[in-house]
């Protein structure tokens, strides 16, 4: 059964006058129509596509050109790109905690070794107290008694008339002082100009006081006891290390004083031992010797 529409020329079928010419040329014309109405269809979506398909981003090529296929990695393996990536990142990652391993290994050391000298500067240190038990010392010649800590020493080697000397070491001269180590002296005295204590504190202070920096001056007042206290930096030590002093006078009345030195290197250490400096002065007491 033919397709073709039934086309009449002069009141009679084409299809009759033309019967094979006619039926060819009608099916390569209708083939060629319908192949261009195809084309003009698709060629635009394929050139769609085909654009859209070349702006995506295209994935690395990790075929073997020998082969043509994918490398094989091992399961906890990393592409070479990636796993050198990673591999700076946790390299930076331990030098970075080497580092700071490091310095507070240093410091740690630093401070350690400073606080053994007693010499931070700007670092308070932790104040030391009398340890028990403690010691008694008695000079019934003067009248005067007072406690220290028991591991604390006299210093014989130079102790003297009227001058005593105790070391927070076992020293037997005071040359022998370390750097962070402590002494407190006593000095004792006759009031004999019978004046008032402040009178004798006052040509005391001009007469003898030695050349030095004053740090602090203050009266003070300990076990009923008038006294002043002195903080200084003499400009001529009488030893290298009695380069800091704490000198406090106190009257037991007109006639009998005491002076009580606390003799350090420098600041830090005077700082450190003077918590012990303070329990030592409010354990003095005065009473009647025998030469006061």
């Amino acid at each position: 059964m033919s397709f073709l529409p039934k086309i009449r020329f002069l009141g009679k079928p084409a299809k009759k006058i033309y019967p094979l010419t006619f039926q060819v040329n009608i099916k390569i014309y209708f083939a060629r129509f319908a192949s261009n109405i195809k084309f003009c269809i698709k060629k635009p979506i394929r050139q769609q596509s085909h654009n859209i398909f070349m702006t995506l981003p295209q994935p690395p090529n990790l075929t073997d050109k020998k082969t043509k296929t994918p490398p094989l990695l091992a399961a906890d393996e990393l592409p070479p790109e990636l796993a050198a990536r990673w591999s700076k990142k946790q390299l930076l990652a331990v030098f970075t905690v080497c580092l700071l391993v490091a310095a507070l290994a240093i410091f740690g050391f630093l401070l350690y070794k400073e606080y053994n000298k007693g010499e931070v500067a700007g670092l308070s240190l932790p104040p030391r107290l009398i340890s028990l038990p403690v010691k008694l010392y008695n000079n019934d010649y003067w009248g005067v008694k007072f406690s220290y800590p028991g591991d604390w020493s006299p210093v014989i080697g130079s102790f003297d008339e009227g001058n005593y000397y105790f070391s927070s070491q076992n020293i037997n001269f005071l040359e022998e002082q370390a750097d962070n180590e402590a002494i407190v002296k006593l000095e004792t005295y006759h009031n004999i100009s019978f004046s008032t204590f402040r009178q004798w504190l006052a040509g005391r202070e001009q007469n003898y006081f030695p050349r030095a920096k004053i740090v602090d001056e203050h009266d003070i007042t300990i076990n009923g006891y008038d006294g002043k206290e002195y903080v200084y930096i003499p400009d001529r030590p009488e030893w290298p290390q009695a380069a800091y002093i704490d000198r406090v006078v106190l009257a037991r009345d007109q006639k009998n004083i005491a002076i009580f030195y606390l003799i350090t290197k420098n600041s830090q250490s005077h700082d450190n031992f003077q918590p012990i400096f303070s329990q030592i002065l409010n354990s003095v007491q005065f009473y009647n010797g025998f030469g006061s």
